[in-house]
């Protein structure tokens, strides 16, 4: 009776660990050195808290135990937070911006194919189900590995954009000039399209998006295109990673500037950057210059200036700050 009864709790246990869902772990450097025991690549789900579409997957497709199974059979699952200290590391160094973003590594850490965005059971289990031991060819990582080579076709190139778009990859910019190039677009409608829209700072896209300027404008408007390169410039000097020191700044901005255009932009850097460092001095030296070389009517810019001046700095250079006051009057 007693090893009857025995069964019965070992296939109870066996029955609610075949029911469950992915088992993910939650240290990538463990799920590595388990791949190269194993010889099963690492299934790497990068997710973070406010991803109401990460969420819809843990929820409706992680918790199957079809899936469950199909993972555990062929991966060593891990899913990281890219927002956790472990996860922004990661998410650097594999170009990832967009959740969720699953990834298939080998032992090595090498990336054999990823996918961005919600994928249902079906889609799922066809993505976990086309990786062996190398690349799929229509993987992200084996296109790219095209790419490198330079040997990536049309088809190649157009789906690296679209992968690489939908993943906010860091690469997308150098995919969109290789496409291009192939087919010789950059002087057309949809070439000037996707120059715009895919440019960054320091690419290929923004040298031609400035050098040709005046033909972007004409094509989709002078405010588009301007508003477009300041908001690059502005990511570039105040990014993610901080805001860059000044010989950069300036480097940065005689991308975009030339004579008194790029000037004033440097000395508008300099201004926020004392700003928002708390320099209230650094920051009114350079407001004064500011005024002086490109003197400004613009009711909100005098309002701030005076109200910095009054606030941080009372009593300092009070007959600019009075001349300001007399503009806002008029």
């Amino acid at each position: 009776m007693q090893r009857i009864l025995l069964l019965y709790v070992l296939l109870s246990f066996v029955c609610d660990v075949e029911a469950q869902g992915i088992a993910f772990g939650d240290d990538f450097k463990a799920a590595i050195r388990n791949s190269k025991r194993s010889g099963k690549p690492v299934l790497l789900d990068a997710y973070t808290t406010w991803c109401a579409p990460c969420r819809k997957m843990d929820e409706e497709i992680f918790s199957l135990p079809a899936i469950g199974e199909a993972v555990a059979l062929r991966y060593v699952p891990v899913r990281l937070d890219m927002e956790s200290p472990a996860g922004a590391q990661l998410a650097t160094r594999y170009g990832i911006r967009a959740y969720p973003t699953l990834m298939v590594l080998d032992s090595d850490g090498s990336e054999l194919d990823r996918s961005v965005g919600y994928l249902d059971e079906s889609a799922f289990m066809t993505f976990v189900e086309r990786v062996r031991e190398e690349p799929p060819s229509e993987s992200f990582a084996a296109m790219d590995a095209r790419f490198q080579l330079g040997t990536a076709n049309r088809s190649t190139l157009e789906n690296l954009v679209e992968l690489g778009t939908k993943a906010q990859h860091p690469s997308t910019p150098a995919y969109v000039a290789a496409l291009l190039d192939h087919q010789q677009l950059w002087h057309t409608e949809q070439g000037r399209a996707l120059v715009l829209e895919h440019a960054t700072l320091q690419s290929r896209l923004m040298d031609s998006l400035v050098l040709h300027r005046s033909a972007f404008a004409k094509t989709l408007g002078d405010y588009v295109v301007s508003d477009r390169i300041a908001r690059l410039l502005d990511q570039g000097l105040f990014g993610e990673d901080g805001t860059v020191k000044p010989r950069t700044a300036k480097k940065l901005i005689r991308r975009i500037y030339t004579g008194p255009a790029a000037d004033s932009t440097y000395i508008r850097y300099r201004m926020r950057r004392a700003r928002e460092a708390g320099k209230a001095k650094q920051f009114g030296r350079w407001a004064l210059r500011w005024q002086r070389e490109f003197p400004s009517s613009d009711p909100g810019e005098l309002e701030e200036l005076v109200y910095i001046f009054d606030s941080r700095l009372p009593g300092w250079k009070e007959d600019e700050v009075a001349r300001w006051r007399r503009q806002l009057e008029q």
